[in-house]
């Protein structure tokens, strides 16, 4: 018995110290233990996983602002992830499995794999080992990247992104993070009952942590730089523009997402409260404080589940693409112009002078974008064998425009403009190839007839090429202009082209597309 006592002490004391493997770093929080993650590269990164920075948002604090997580006295265990954010399980994410060899595996998982819920509002931290406070002496402070993940605001987590990669590829340290999603994130009824926008506010939160506390991992405080793609990459922008998030970062860069995308922010935030609200059965759907009320006694994976029947789908024909231009263009649960976090909406405050944040910002597009939602239903299928045609552009404009508010004749007009942009003037339609086929035999061959093999006949890609434009390429481009007229910014503008031709993660049609974390896994 004795002996037992003292191999518990023993164990007990060594999870008090500080071990070769298991780093650990005093924080305004608190102590914390990480772990040394071993590349393939021979590198060695400090991760500090799953750290709590906000108090669990449950109960009255869901659909309010975050609250700051209270110090500890013990040493955190910050070895592994902490849950997701409560999202639809109804999905699937790629990640890294480790096997019982140690081999690692890159598998396509269902998110009804992770711990999730409503206490997730935890962040990751990776920081190359050599940088320590304490295997470092006297050397400069590493800059700091904080990752803002995409997944149309309702869906993923920073758990997704390798920050050991980048962290020692860069000799920075990184930050990724999970903010509430969906419509626990950005519920909003429009007055001060629930103003919507906590999912932003979690990442404020967040910040103002690696503000207070990073220098204790060696990072600079005043060297801090947002970064996003897609839906982060539009949260990027709205921080920029934020008088909330004025001295959180000192440079900021939008991978694939602009606020002033037509998803970007929700305009009609209400109705969508209120048709939930009738989902639910609550029982009174005009009046907003019996509504959360309602709303803060339901199991969130109810709601979230009802969230996603309130939606608006636009009936094409094949299935795979209601989800597609649903979520494209039909995000029910989006920031919204608060009069706080965001006082007017993105354009008008781009156009006024003194409401960005003085900081260098970076804009960047890829060339393929997203062709891989065009294609990932598909397979090895060639989506050049999957038609496209104009009454599938037709019903996507007018949902994009919202055909109550424009005439037939403007129906015509804008699909005529746009077909021709699309697909006349970068080849020959598949109508326009049978006829010169025709011709040619008519004319028992005294008619010459030329097939270019260069020439791009309009398949499903076409659609990806359109949804890409309009919501990610064309809103990144106008972002970047109205940058410009603003003199204490610095701006910047790339396109990603580059396609590995190892890239497993998507099929042999698909080339540089909208993901940071596939970039970094090859």
């Amino acid at each position: 018995m004795e002996l037992l006592l003292v191999i518990i002490y023993l164990s007990v004391s060594a999870l008090g110290q500080e071990d070769s493997d298991y780093p650990v770093v005093t924080t305004k929080s608190g102590r914390i233990r990480g772990k040394i993650l071993k590349l393939t590269s021979g590198k060695e990164v400090a991760a500090f996983l799953g750290i709590f920075y906000a108090e669990p948002p449950v109960g009255e604090l869901r659909f309010k602002a975050p609250v700051p997580k209270v110090p500890w006295d013990d040493i955190y265990n910050a070895t592994s992830f902490g849950p997701l954010c409560a999202q639809s399980k109804n999905r699937s994410h790629w990640d890294i499995e480790t096997e019982a060899s140690g081999k690692k595996i890159l598998r396509r998982l269902g998110l009804w794999d992770y711990m999730q819920g409503e206490d997730c509002l935890n962040l990751n931290v990776y920081v190359p080992a050599e940088a320590l406070p304490n295997k470092s002496v006297n050397s400069k402070p590493l800059s700091v990247m904080f990752f803002i993940h995409g997944g149309s605001y309702k869906t993923n987590g920073g758990r997704f992104y390798p920050g050991e990669w980048l962290a020692a590829a860069g000799q920075v340290i990184v930050i990724t993070i999970n903010y509430r999603l969906g419509v626990l994130g950005f519920l909003s009824t429009e007055d001060d009952t629930a103003k919507g926008n906590y999912g932003l506010l979690d990442q404020i939160l967040a910040l103002k942590w690696v503000k207070d506390n990073i220098a204790a991992f060696g990072g600079n405080s005043s060297d801090v730089t947002i970064f996003g793609n897609s839906a982060g990459g539009a949260c990027v922008g709205l921080h920029l523009i934020s008088p909330m998030s004025r001295g959180l970062f000192s440079k900021a860069i939008a991978q694939s997402g602009s606020p002033i995308g037509e998803w970007a922010v929700q305009r009609r935030p209400r109705m969508y409260v209120e048709r939930l609200a009738k989902k639910l059965k609550c029982p009174d759907v005009n009046d907003s404080a019996t509504i959360l009320q309602c709303l803060r006694k339901i199991d969130p994976e109810q709601i979230i589940d009802k969230s996603e029947d309130a939606k608006l789908f636009l009936s094409v024909t094949w299935p795979s693409f209601q989800k597609t231009l649903e979520d494209s263009l039909m995000l029910q649960f989006a920031p919204v112009a608060d009069g706080e976090f965001l006082l007017k909406y993105p354009t008008t405050m781009l156009q006024q002078e003194g409401s960005l944040s003085p900081v260098p910002v970076m804009v960047g597009v890829t060339r393929d974008e997203l062709e891989v939602w065009m294609t990932k239903s598909y397979q090895d299928k060639d989506p050049s064998s999957i038609p496209f045609t104009k009454d599938l552009l037709r019903k996507y404009l007018l949902h994009l425009v919202r055909k109550d508010f424009m005439s037939g004749i403007a129906a015509d007009v804008l699909l005529h403009a746009v077909y021709t942009e699309y697909v006349y003037r970068h080849g020959t339609t598949s109508h326009h190839k049978k006829r010169r086929q025709q011709q040619h035999k008519m004319s028992n061959g005294t008619m010459p007839y030329y097939e270019n093999n260069s020439s791009v006949l309009p398949d499903i890609r076409t659609l990806g090429k359109i949804i890409s434009d309009i919501d990610l390429k064309a809103p990144s481009v106008k972002l970047v202009n109205l940058l410009t007229l603003h003199p204490s910014v610095s701006v910047y503008m790339y396109e990603f082209d580059y396609a590995s031709s190892d890239d497993v993660i998507a099929n042999k049609y698909v080339g540089a597309k909208n993901s940071w974390v596939e970039y970094l896994y090859f």
